[in-house]
């Protein structure tokens, strides 16, 4: 994941030097020297089959003359509302989740993932060209050319992806996902809902584990914001 990470800066980096009207990456210090210590010749050789392009590597190189491909930091979050597309790359964590990605699908731009072997839990919902539009180091550029002239496909793609973020990564989506995911569970464990339904039933079971009044369950309520009423309870 560490290699994958840096290689989308890297490609997003060199296309961004190249075509600075349509993409603005840059790499901090710490990104810098990760791509200066590397043996490029053998990137490609590694598991992960991280492929380097021979112009990544000239490009790259000319990169070292030009301070303004580089910055101190990392940009501010309250400055992504300025742009119109907003561009995810693999980093390097080993979580489950990019707080970054989970932040962009709110602020009403485009959202632009690099094609990369990783998945979260709400993927499935995902359709390139409906949701967001996908993007590698060999297409990014004409993908952008493209969407830009289409002012209603932009116009779809801010909405929808407003709506990933309202539907699974807002907090009345999450609870929404997870009331919903319970009431599966309910529906496919009959005799475990029995169970749940009944509070004298399911305390001699929680005393029988040894649970007593320790044992806290938690109540899950499904609110429609819209409708602003409680729909059910679980």
């Amino acid at each position: 994941a560490k290699d994958m990470g840096i290689w989308q800066r890297w490609g997003a980096l060199v296309q961004s030097w190249k075509h600075p009207d349509l993409l603005d990456a840059k790499a901090t210090p710490k990104h810098n020297v990760a791509l200066s210590i590397r043996n490029v010749s053998h990137i490609d050789c590694e598991p992960s089959g991280l492929v380097v392009y021979p112009d990544m590597v000239a490009a790259y190189k000319e990169l070292q003359k030009f301070p303004s491909a580089f910055q101190d930091s990392h940009l501010d979050h309250h400055k992504y509302v300025e742009y119109q597309f907003l561009l995810n790359l693999a980093g390097s964590q080993g979580g489950g989740y990019s707080r970054n990605l989970n932040h962009i699908w709110s602020l009403g731009s485009v959202v632009v993932l690099w094609d990369a072997h990783f998945t979260e839990w709400y993927f499935p919902a995902l359709h390139d060209g409906e949701t967001h539009i996908t993007g590698d180091y060999n297409n990014v550029i004409d993908t952008l050319k493209s969407v830009r002239r289409d002012p209603v496909l932009v116009e779809k793609l801010r909405t929808n992806a407003r709506q990933i973020f309202e539907t699974f990564i807002s907090g009345e989506g999450l609870s929404n996902y997870v009331a919903a995911a319970f009431k599966k569970l309910r529906e496919k464990f009959h005799n475990v809902t029995k169970v749940l339904d009944d509070h004298l039933e399911l305390n001699g079971h929680l005393k029988q584990l040894g649970c007593g009044s320790k044992f806290h369950l938690l109540e899950v309520s499904i609110f429609d914001s819209r409708k602003g009423a409680v729909l059910n309870q679980h």
